[in-house]
């Protein structure tokens, strides 16, 4: 068995567009990824969709394992599938904390955005995780960023959803809460929209500040 995966370990099947490392990391086989890691194959083969195994490791908890050996076998931690989502912004999406900080210690590119505009900040806002929220910005992260359909910044979703220790994050770091989506709404409509109160608050406190520095 494992002479023959030697031999078409960069091989595409067919109705699947997968090579065997893809295919591999897809059902969980963490033994024969390793096996097939250990025998040299292209870390970065890649499906026709641009799905990588760390792609496809990146999606669930359990493949963190072979997530710690692709990167050190230099897999790119920024190869995207074709909608332009990477290994981080899946493991943000996934509030997969420990994928995320194994992966930032190969400084992936922080701001990549998908074809819709998401990227790693908007979805762990947007999930409430403030252990990555905090790890992004610490690493410089644009606390700006905003989805293309939309306009919606990371700020937007902590007010609507109700983070109010995100919010206060964000506004540390300098979130802009004079953007406006493109219907018109800004960060402190969508707080009083969702009956939150206390975010309402804090950004009303924060104008207020910021509007006395600049006279």
């Amino acid at each position: 068995m494992q002479v023959s995966l030697v031999k078409i370990k960069d091989t595409v099947f067919l109705h699947t567009d997968c090579g065997s490392l893809v295919l591999t990391c897809y059902h969980g086989y963490i033994d024969m990824v390793q096996w097939l890691l250990r025998n040299d194959v292209d870390v970065d083969q890649c499906r026709d969709d641009g799905v990588t195994g760390l792609f496809m490791a990146s999606k669930s908890e359990w493949t963190y394992q072979y997530s710690q050996i692709a990167v050190r076998k230099n897999s790119d931690v920024d190869l995207c599938c074709t909608d332009g989502y990477t290994p981080l912004i899946n493991s943000c999406g996934g509030n997969n904390t420990r994928l995320v900080q194994l992966l930032m210690k190969y400084k992936p590119d922080i701001d990549a955005q998908t074809c819709y505009g998401g990227n790693a900040l908007l979805y762990s806002v947007l999930l409430g995780n403030m252990e990555i929220t905090q790890l992004l910005l610490q690493n410089n992260a644009d606390c700006n960023v905003c989805m293309h359909k939309d306009g919606t910044t990371p700020l937007f979703y902590a007010c609507e959803v109700g983070h109010e220790d995100i919010v206060r994050v964000l506004l540390d770091k300098g979130a802009d809460t004079q953007i406006c989506r493109l219907d018109g709404k800004s960060p402190l409509g969508i707080a009083i929209d969702n009956g939150h109160t206390s975010i309402e608050f804090i950004l009303t406190e924060h104008k207020k500040r910021a509007d006395q520095h600049s006279a």
